[in-house]
């Protein structure tokens, strides 16, 4: 099929009333053009019509004939099927109601438990590249006589390296590029137009923006100067916080930035003791912060470890290379201890195009376990419908039986099912995104509000949209498929005597 002829055929579709009316125009000006020969002839004008009728053709089969020609009959077909699904429905509206809001409530409750799976365990982070990413921990077999902060685990690892670690990383690596280091401070004092607030922030190291692929809407974001312990000071926060302590004020220009609204960092829900990243500061700042308050810098000590470790790895294949290379650096780098200790680390490289953080070994169960209840909810929700269709396929059994005694083929008769089936399910689904959008800012809430606060940011993208439509097509098939086979697997004999015999009475 050429381009003329798609586009031919596209247009007959879009403009029907026109394409038809140009047939007639075309069959009559053949039927005149045959009477006229017959007239030419010597036969009189009555005559010369019925024979140019006569060797024309039927012109009703000659019609349908050209729409089939055009490769659209189907569709125009499936369009009045839908059109008479419509009207069959309008005129059942307490079934139709029934149908459409039994089906979004199992339609509406899978779709919000997914919006949130979608967004703590498989959506990867809003960056560049994010299965180039990767993030590093390590162990060893003695490390008593190190200092770790928070950030490290107690199962024989850690996700946190000394600063000199993370700069010999950085500098030295020859199997990853863009490595760096961020480390949650928590909650901070920060005053904004002389109004004290309280903020989460995060320290970063001077590459944290552009190793993610990261810009900003407004401003500028941390740059490698910042990494000195002379660079000029500098914040960047987020557009949430932006909106709330600025109201979107844009005169904050300057050495503030203000991230994009999707970014979130690198962490799915926060991290340990930091529900949400406002603030993003200079991982030097750490030290400053220290001198006002009057205690050692501690920081920057060999034997302080703090900072965790992103990095991109160009192919899947460096990955082992680059183990091994982190683990050379990081045994130069930790302190010397006893010949009878014998520290090995041991560096581990983990996938990071999901991020960091607890919120998916918090949520992973609770979510897997709400979305199989919520898919059983929407199997017995299409259970009751495929029994109100059977019954109601019994009530409509003489339509059926008519239909096929007067020549209509079974699949036909099934599609028009189907698409009555189609409707309720479309309507299903529409009613069923409003209550996902509903569900899932209720359930955002309650992770927010709960003993453990998570920050999560769900909402229905295409992805969403797309998983609503997949389950209403399975829903169709499952509630108005074997309904329809069975409505139309009649014995056409026994059901007219039973409707004959209906008459009588």
């Amino acid at each position: 099929m050429g381009w003329t002829d798609l586009r031919l055929r596209v247009r007959a579709l879009a403009s029907r009333r026109r394409a038809e009316s140009e047939l007639d125009d075309e069959l009559t000006f053949h039927l005149e053009m045959e009477a006229r020969k017959a007239r030419l002839a010597g036969l009189p004008a009555g005559e010369a019509r019925r024979r140019a009728r006569v060797a024309f053709g039927g012109v009703e089969q000659v019609r349908e004939r050209c729409r089939d020609a055009r490769g659209l009959s189907f569709l125009e077909s499936l369009a009045r099927d839908f059109r008479y699904a419509f009207r069959v429905l309008r005129h059942s509206p307490a079934f139709t109601a029934a149908a459409v809001l039994s089906l979004a409530v199992g339609i509406g409750a899978t779709t919000a438990i997914f919006s949130l799976v979608d967004a703590v365990l498989l959506k990867m982070l809003p960056v560049r590249d994010p299965q180039q990413l990767v993030i590093a921990t390590w162990s060893n077999k003695d490390a008593s006589d190190l200092m770790f902060t928070r950030a490290s685990n107690n199962n024989g690892g850690t996700n946190v390296f000394s600063w000199q670690a993370f700069t010999d990383f950085r500098s030295r690596s020859q199997r990853l590029f863009d490595v760096f280091g961020f480390s949650p401070m928590g909650r901070i004092n920060a005053s904004i137009s002389g109004e004290a607030r309280i903020a989460g922030a995060l320290l970063v190291s001077g590459n944290y923006f552009s190793g993610l692929g990261v810009g900003t809407v407004l401003g500028r974001p941390i740059v490698a100067d910042d990494d000195n312990a002379g660079g000029a000071p500098a914040a960047v926060i987020s557009y949430r916080f932006w909106e709330r302590a600025f109201g979107q004020d844009p005169s904050i220009l300057g050495r503030t930035g203000v991230t994009p609204r999707d970014f979130f960092g690198v962490s799915v829900g926060g991290m340990t003791f930091l529900r949400e990243i406002e603030i993003t500061l200079p991982i030097l700042a750490q030290e400053t912060l220290e001198e006002k308050s009057g205690e050692p810098p501690r920081w920057f000590d060999r034997d302080w470890f703090w900072i965790q470790v992103m990095a991109r790895a160009r192919r899947p294949g460096d990955v082992p290379a680059a183990r091994a290379e982190l683990a050379g650096l990081l045994a130069a780098d930790l302190p010397p201890s006893p010949p009878s200790e014998g520290r090995a680390p041991r560096v581990e490289l983990q996938p990071g195009d999901q991020g960091i953080g607890s919120a998916k070994e918090t949520l992973r169960d609770p979510l897997l376990i709400l979305f199989a209840v919520t898919g059983l909810t929407l199997m017995m929700a299409c259970a009751n419908l495929a029994g109100l269709l059977l019954a109601r396929a019994a009530a409509r059994r003489k339509e059926i039986c008519l239909r096929l005694s007067l020549g209509a083929a079974r699949r036909r008769i099934i599609r028009q099912l189907l698409c009555e089936g189609a409707l309720i399910a479309a309507g299903g689904a529409l009613a069923g995104l409003l209550l996902a959008w509903w569900g899932v800012r209720a359930l955002l809430a309650a992770v927010a509000s709960g003993q453990n606060p998570l920050t999560l940011e769900a909402a229905p993208d295409v992805r969403v949209l797309a998983f609503a439509a997949g389950v209403s097509v399975l829903a169709t098939l499952l509630f108005a498929l074997a309904p329809a086979l069975r409505a139309t697997g009649v014995d056409l004999s026994e059901g007219m005597k039973q409707d004959a015999g209906g008459f009588r009475r």
